[in-house]
C-alpha cells in the first residue's frame, strides 16, 4: 500500500512540476493514437470490402453454374434425350453381350466337335480302318 501511495505522490509531483509538457504528451499521445486508429479502421474497411465483394462475385458464379445445371438435369427436352440415349446404350450393351455369348458357345461347339472328330479318328486308326484323303486312289 505504501508503494502504490509512492508511486502516485510522485505522479502527481512530476505533473505539479511541468504541467504543460505533461499536456502537450498527453496531446500528443491522444493524436498518433487516433490515427492509428482512423487508419487501422480504414484499411480494414477496404480490406473488409474487397473481401465481401470477392464473396459476392464467387456466390454469383456458383448461383450462375447450379442455375445451368439444374436448367440441363430437369429439362423435359434434354430429360428425353438422355433416356434416348440411355436406351440405345443399354440396347448396344445387351447386344454386344449376347453376340459375346454366341461367340462364347459357338467357339464351345466347335471346339468339341474337333475333339470328336479326333476322338474317331484315334478310334479308327485303333481299329485300322481310317479313310486318308490326302493320298490318291
Amino acid at each position: 500500500m505504501k508503494w502504490a501511495l509512492s508511486v502516485i505522490t510522485r505522479f502527481a509531483g512530476f505533473v505539479k512540476a511541468d504541467r504543460s509538457r505533461f499536456a502537450w504528451e498527453i496531446a500528443v499521445a491522444v493524436v498518433v493514437w487516433l490515427v492509428g486508429y482512423g487508419l487501422n479502421w480504414l484499411t480494414s474497411q477496404r480490406t473488409l470490402q474487397s473481401c465481401q465483394d470477392e464473396r459476392t462475385e464467387l456466390l454469383r458464379q456458383v448461383k450462375s453454374k447450379q442455375t445451368f445445371q439444374d436448367s440441363v438435369r430437369f429439362s423435359t427436352r434434354y430429360r428425353g434425350e438422355l433416356a434416348n440415349k440411355d436406351s440405345i446404350i443399354r440396347k448396344q450393351h445387351e447386344d454386344l453381350f449376347d453376340l459375346r455369348l454366341q461367340h462364347t458357345r459357338d467357339s464351345i461347339y466347335q471346339r468339341s466337335l474337333l475333339q470328336s472328330i479326333q476322338r474317331i479318328n484315334q478310334y479308327l486308326e485303333g481299329r485300322g480302318k481310317l479313310i486318308r484323303f490326302d493320298k490318291p486312289g
